[in-house]
């Protein structure tokens, strides 16, 4: 969901024509009526779900800008079963 394939034909890296990322989420979800909220801060995540959660009139899309190498959990590797899920609290429990 980069660049070329859903940007103008130009499109190979961000920059002046190129958004950073497409679809933009939160403009596709006012697209539709929903409200839609961008979280780009770990510090701004409560405030956003809260934000949601008082807003009973119309559907909410959150949108998590993360790092690229960022650890999302939880996580279930490739190949693995659910039951292999991998928390992050795997440490606490030693």
């Amino acid at each position: 969901m980069r660049y070329r394939k859903s940007g103008p034909p130009a499109c190979e890296r961000p920059g002046e024509i190129c958004p950073d990322y497409t679809p933009d989420f939160v403009r596709l979800a006012q697209s539709y009526g929903a409200k839609g909220i961008r979280v780009t801060e770990s510090d701004a995540v409560e405030d956003a779900l809260r934000n949601a959660k008082q807003n009973e009139k119309d559907p909410v899309v959150i949108e998590f800008i993360i790092d690229r190498e960022a650890n999302v959990m939880p996580i279930v590797p490739p190949g693995k079963p659910p039951y292999e899920m991998i928390t992050g609290n795997e440490n606490l429990r030693k």
